[in-house]
């Protein structure tokens, strides 16, 4: 259920009756909810709320409480716990409904939200909020539900109850703490009878025992909360959810010799350590990465999107899957299938596979290899061995396919993820994040991040503010430094950052790659002209397990980039590099001693040391090597960094109007417009045919169709589209302007089928004629310009092209437009280099 708030502009008429309280909904269009009586937690409504202007209300720091009144007109709910910030710079959040809310069938009597921020607070205008009977069970009592004093009351007899009282060596401050509990749940019950009874006695209940008066009910409950806890903190401070990280078990032992509650980690292997049944027991991996053998890609044909749906019944929601003609490709490139719908090799039925056991949780979408079918698992759970992972589902039906795979979700169309993903090597299983009431950090760890041609070394440990994912979940991304970053779901990820993770909404975090050593030593191997091959003597009736790397040319030189010392390889034996001792994975090393490359397994990480430099990794059927050497397995090519396919001889024709050409002002034209960026960015050919002054849906020279029609379309890989704003401009009929988008898709898309259209929206003007424009500000025509640039990005989606979207993501802003432009629309020199650098990685990720 979707509702939709403008503050400032809703509004309704009072209420004449106010003893007989009820709003008539009847003569409106207002928000509606409407569930089944005893529902529990999965009804969601989802609220988007907009200022009058219509730009996105701002809930960065804000809280969400829902007040309601209950059919019987006594019982309330006013519950500030289950409200979840989706998207806070667009005004969207999604509130999950307690059972409390579902206890009376009826309407309610009043329903609203209150958004709360710093002290302040707006409240939405009430929806229409009707619980249908059930008359098959029943069971739940009608009764307030306040979620401030519910906190206050189970955290404290959460807290208490968890404790041994045999722990106290003091019994008696054990009573008295107890005691103190009882009494802030009778104050609170009596508050709340009070408070239906009248508003002199609500009065009396902010005056505590101590004859302490308060301005609100709810200052008093929150000193009292901040009372009891200081109170019981000393007591139960053992007890803790966020894991602690220690030098190694050692470390751990001399700081509790006699024991904790809680996690605790090593960082020297990553595991966690419990204290159970008096002493410090090994638990397992905190974080399990995933390694590179089991990532890969999903590609399919631009037009053909996956399907995937939603659908809901009495057990609840169910996700099916539909994939069109599809290649799975393992990341290693070892494995590579063809699916096709019509000629399936298994299937969940006609809806699809079913990945219903990840529906409104969220987690991983895998191709199992062996079995031939698609395999969903929760954040938690771990994979087989046959799995390759092609994708990521969040929580809230937003998906994530590795590939340029895109898709429709419950009819929605979606465009795909295609990450450069970086395999971290380090004390990766120690990364996690520490969770507050209001905030998140990302605690990282040292290591280096390997890409296949370069590796980045991250030569210390630290934090970073992850808030802005907070209850979102998204990606951890490394630059070419080591600085870390994170990014939250469904934001172009910059073509300079490689994902080397990933924070799910609950702040699990999961990483890409190994993590068993904590003071990595970085190597590359270089050598101009030569090439390197990995050749793989598998198992022959369990006995022989091989591998050997070859060098065409001289042996390599070994650079140690933390000595910024040179050193030369050398062997004996005319194989190669005997790499069989990592055969079921390890690391390749130089060993500085001997001038001699071999593989050490993980198991023996201790032996390392420091004539040891590490030039790469291996797992199970596959070897990752930092090189710039050109290699390959088994015959397969592995270090391309194209994101292109190097045969194919990619080249591109930008249209457009001035933007595209460059205009600077009256006769000047940038030197290097975005399209010039493009090209050094991508290594292509762009042609770029713009013309200043021209419309998408005129027929004359330089307008869209006549560009289309002067040049030969078979020529180019890709085509972009970057018309319109002069269209607005001019007051141009919005149905003409449409219609003549489509034209120009079908024309494209008849002279050359193969070829890639990508939209490019218009760019918000800020000023005409010297005049102050907005995103409201109509034109001649009465369209402004969000309602214009939203009809043309709508055009796309029904044709499934994708869309950078300068209305969702502007260059030229509204704050900064003075700097970012030369009028108010067309960009500076800089904002050019900017543009064409996001179009590029657009391309990239999407194309």
């Amino acid at each position: 259920m979707k509702l939709t708030f403008i503050i400032g502009e809703d509004r309704r008429d009072l209420v004449k009756d106010i003893q007989n309280f009820k709003i008539d909904f009847a003569k409106s269009n207002s928000n509606w909810v409407q569930a089944r009586q005893y529902e529990n937690a999965m009804r969601q409504v989802f609220v988007e709320v907009l200022n009058d202007d219509h730009t996105p209300f701002n809930l960065t720091g804000c809280n969400i409480v829902f007040e309601g009144l209950l059919p019987d007109n006594t019982s309330r709910i006013y519950d500030a716990s289950n409200g979840i910030i989706l998207d806070p710079l667009n005004g969207q959040f999604r509130f999950d409904m307690p059972k409390q809310a579902f206890a009376i069938a009826g309407s309610y009597v009043q329903a609203f939200f209150r958004i709360m921020r710093d002290g302040n607070n707006v409240a939405t205008l009430e929806f229409d909020m009707t619980v249908l009977a059930d008359k098959i069970i029943s069971g739940l009592i009608p009764a307030d539900y306040i979620t401030p004093i519910e906190d206050v009351m189970n955290q404290a007899e959460a807290e208490l109850n968890r404790v041994n009282i045999q722990d106290f060596v003091d019994v008696k401050s054990f009573d008295i703490l107890k005691g103190r509990v009882d009494t802030t749940q009778a104050t609170a019950e009596t508050a709340l009878s009070e408070e239906r009874d009248t508003s002199d006695e609500v009065q009396d209940a902010r005056t505590n025992s101590s004859s302490k008066t308060y301005p609100t009910l709810k200052a008093r409950m929150d000193d009292q909360e901040n009372d009891l806890n200081n109170s019981i903190n000393d007591k139960l401070s053992q007890i803790s959810s966020v894991p602690e990280a220690f030098a190694n078990l050692a470390a751990i032992k001399s700081t509790y010799p006699t024991g904790k509650t809680g996690i605790f980690v090593a960082a020297d292997n990553g595991h966690k350590y419990i204290w159970a049944n008096g002493s410090w027991t090994d638990a397992g991996a905190y974080q399990s990465p995933i390694s590179l053998n089991q990532m890969g890609t999903i590609n399919v044909d631009h037009r053909t999107p996956i399907v995937v749906t939603q659908s809901k019944d009495d057990k609840g929601t169910h996700w099916y899957m539909k994939i069109p003609v599809a290649f799975i490709t393992s990341e290693d490139g070892s494995y590579r299938i063809l699916l096709d719908p019509n000629k399936p090799v298994s299937s969940d039925g006609n809806n699809g596979w079913d990945i219903t056991h990840i529906a409104g949780i969220g987690g991983y979408i895998c191709w199992d290899k062996v079995n031939n079918r698609i395999n969903s698992y929760q954040v938690n759970e771990a994979f087989t061995k046959n799995d390759i992972v092609i994708g990521f589902a969040w929580f809230d039906g937003d998906f994530s396919f590795l590939g340029n795979a895109n898709y429709t979700f419950d009819g929605r169309y979606k465009q795909s993820f295609e990450p450069a993903i970086g395999m971290f090597v380090g004390s990766g299983n120690n990364w996690s994040v520490s969770v507050t009431s209001t905030s998140w950090q990302l605690n990282y760890g040292k290591g280096w991040i390997t890409t296949g041609r370069k590796s980045i070394l991250i030569a210390n440990g630290g934090n970073i503010d992850a808030t802005s994912i907070m209850g979102i979940g998204g990606y951890i991304c490394s630059d070419s430094n080591g600085v870390i970053s994170v990014y939250k779901t469904g934001i172009t990820i910059p073509a300079t950052l490689y994902v080397i993770g990933m924070i799910w909404f609950d702040g699990t975090v999961k990483m890409f790659g190994y993590s068993a050593i904590t003071s990595p030593l970085k190597g590359f191997l270089t050598g101009y002209g030569n090439k390197a091959s990995l050749n793989y003597l598998t198992a022959v009736k369990g006995t022989i397990r091989n591998i050997f790397l070859s060098v065409s040319g001289v042996f390599p030189s070994v650079i140690s980039t933390e000595e910024s010392t040179v050193y030369q390889s050398a062997s004996s034996n005319p194989d190669g590099f005997d790499l069989s001792p990592i055969v079921d994975g390890g690391y390749i090393v130089f060993d500085k001693s001997t001038n001699r490359i071999y593989g050490i397994p993980y198991a023996s990480v201790k032996d390392m040391n420091k004539n040891h430099v590490i030039v790469g990794w291996g797992d199970i059927n596959y070897v990752q090597l930092n090189t710039d050497i050109p290699y390959e397995i088994n015959g397969l090519p592995i270090n391309t960094d194209s994101p292109f396919i190097a045969e194919n001889k990619l080249s591109i024709l930008t249209t457009g109007d001035s933007v595209t050409k460059g205009f600077l002002g009256t006769g000047i034209v940038a030197p290097n417009p975005y399209p010039s960026y493009v090209a050094s960015i991508l290594k292509c050919q762009v042609d770029n045919v713009a013309v200043s002054g021209k419309w998408l849906s005129k027929t004359s020279a330089g307008s869209l169709m006549p560009v289309l029609q002067a040049n030969d379309l078979t020529k180019y890989s890709i085509v972009t589209i970057a018309y319109g704003i002069n269209d607005w401009n001019d007051g141009l009929a919005m149905p003409n302007v449409t219609k003549a988008l489509q034209n120009a898709i079908d024309y494209i898309w008849k002279q050359n089928p193969n070829i890639r259209i990508v939209g490019i929206t218009p760019s918000p003007v800020w000023t005409h004629m010297g005049d102050a424009v907005d995103l409201t500000t109509p034109n001649s025509a009465g369209i402004n310009q969000k309602d214009f640039i939203n009809a043309l990005v709508d055009v796309y989606d029904a044709n499934q092209i994708p869309v950078f979207n300068l209305l969702k993501y502007p260059i030229v802003t509204k704050a900064g437009w003075r700097t970012q432009s030369v009028d108010g629309i067309h960009p500076t020199k800089n904002t050019h280099k900017i543009l064409g650098t996001r179009i590029a990685t657009f391309l990239k990720l999407n194309v």
